[in-house]
């Protein structure tokens, strides 16, 4: 089961109302983003580097690209 299935298994249980998703990867979280949309009861967060798969990307509720390559003190000094 994802763990999109199993927030599901949660709130249908009345375990959890709303969620916070969280990836970080090579790559933007976009299965998330497309299988909660407009979902007010979750908030997706994907940190990826930008400029490769998937192309476009999908438009999630907060998503930061960084650039291929970045190093610790590059990443830091931006946020």
């Amino acid at each position: 089961m994802s763990y999109n299935g199993s927030l599901r298994v949660l709130q249908k249980e009345t375990l959890s109302k709303r969620a916070l998703i969280i990836d970080t990867g090579i790559h933007q979280g976009n299965g998330t983003i497309a299988s909660l949309p407009n979902d007010p009861t979750t908030y997706t967060f994907s940190m990826h580097e930008g400029g490769i798969y998937p192309l476009p990307k999908e438009v999630g509720d907060q998503d930061v690209e960084l650039k291929a390559g970045i190093i610790d003190g590059e990443y830091l000094a931006d946020f």
